[in-house]
């Protein structure tokens, strides 16, 4: 892949099956990168170190709960299509409507972490 196509891919995305069924474009965002941009918001900082010493595989349903935003955080700048924001609108998917299992997919994907995530690809 030379730049060009490189640079087109991080742009258009890339088409993903969640576990829940629904199929989105996703972009390689991790907490590095919204950190670098400084798109982390204030009091989410103490969060954001913290969930960056952990390894995803160990979240636990405590730290799950207390992480929640960092992860709702990165999901919302990972996804492409559909767009997704605190509040669900026309043609906007709402973070609450994503399962946590989606969430915690595209998280562990977003941070290339590995996750379970495997392109989409359209049945002809």
């Amino acid at each position: 892949m030379d730049l060009k196509q490189w640079r087109q891919q991080r742009e258009d995305g890339e088409e993903y099956e969640l576990p829940s069924g629904l199929v989105v474009k996703l972009r390689r965002v991790g907490l590095m990168d919204l950190a670098e941009q400084g798109s982390i918001p204030a009091p989410m900082v103490g969060q954001v170190d913290a969930v960056m010493k952990l390894d995803t595989d160990s979240l636990s349903l405590d730290t799950i709960k207390e992480f929640g935003a960092v992860v709702n955080l990165v999901v919302k700048a990972a996804m492409i299509e559909p767009p997704v924001a605190d509040e669900p609108a026309d043609g906007v998917l709402g973070i609450a409507e994503l399962p946590m299992s989606d969430r915690m997919q595209i998280f562990g994907w977003a941070n290339a972490s590995g996750g379970a995530l495997k392109p989409f690809r359209r049945r002809q």
